[in-house]
């Protein structure tokens, strides 16, 4: 699996439209990861869009990105999680752990977002990420039980 994230710093780059790096990783699971950055040079959004396609990734992890380039990547297949601040050696931990969804990943403002595309099951089928669904689904299982058990039927 080859994981990408803007980066600013060592930090994850606050705008993936605006953003210069990327640092990608190719994680196969079976041995260490290879890590490797690449500028990404290109402004215009479609080109932007293209050049990470042609990177083969299958995950982005970003900050805030534009619908028209968020839209883009996922119809490329790419599995884009967005809204996401901090440290990237944090965050891609985190992703192999399958906590990515942890609170203290989120920009302000971007829990709802970050969630809906999990919701919609738009998550890749490796196990790592079917944990993270089912994490996801039993949060939402959860809240929905505290929602229908203060409803006081009369």
């Amino acid at each position: 699996m080859r994981i990408a994230i803007s980066i600013w710093g060592e930090k994850i780059s606050p705008v993936l439209d605006t953003a210069s790096k990327l640092l990608i990783i190719d994680d196969d699971m079976q041995k260490k990861p290879s890590r490797f950055e690449t500028y990404l040079l290109k402004q215009d959004i479609s080109k932007k869009g293209h050049f990470i396609r042609d990177l083969n990734i299958h995950v982005l992890i970003c900050g805030a990105v534009s619908r028209q380039l968020s839209d883009m990547l996922k119809a490329f297949g790419i599995e884009v999680i967005s809204g996401i601040s901090g440290s990237f050696e944090d965050a891609l931990i985190a992703y192999q752990r399958g906590t990515i969804l942890s609170s203290k990943f989120f920009m302000p403002g971007c829990k709802s977002h970050q969630l809906e595309g999990f919701k919609k099951g738009r998550v890749r089928a490796d196990s790592k990420q079917n944990k993270l669904r089912d994490q996801v689904q039993t949060r939402k299982s959860k809240e929905s039980r505290r929602g229908e058990k203060s409803i006081n039927p009369t």
